[in-house]
């Protein structure tokens, strides 16, 4: 009892008061604490979530990239074949227009 009046209590009513005061600061501090850890853990979800999204879109995106390519070199080889014919075309009928 000596202890509390030491620091400024004049009576166990003022005592009470003020530990009343410091446990719900304390209750208000753990629910904040309790609520950032909360909010930092949100945040780390949603950073794994928007990693593991980029990572499925850039496989898509190379996966993509790769028929992209395929079909252009399908679209090179069947022009290749379209131009060697068509200049066999033009042989043929630059021979034709000599014979005549």
């Amino acid at each position: 009892m000596e202890e509390l009046l030491n620091y400024g209590f004049n009576n166990i009513l003022d005592s009470a008061m003020f530990f009343r005061l410091l446990t719900e600061h304390m209750a208000r501090f753990f629910d904040n604490k309790k609520t950032m850890e909360e909010v930092l853990q949100s945040i780390k979800d949603y950073k794994k979530l928007a990693k593991e999204k980029a990572m499925k879109e850039a496989k898509i995106i190379e996966e993509l990239k790769k028929q992209l390519q395929e079909k252009l070199a399908t679209i090179k080889e069947k022009n290749k074949a379209l131009m060697d014919h068509q200049r066999k075309a033009n042989e043929r009928k630059k021979r034709l227009l000599e014979l005549q």
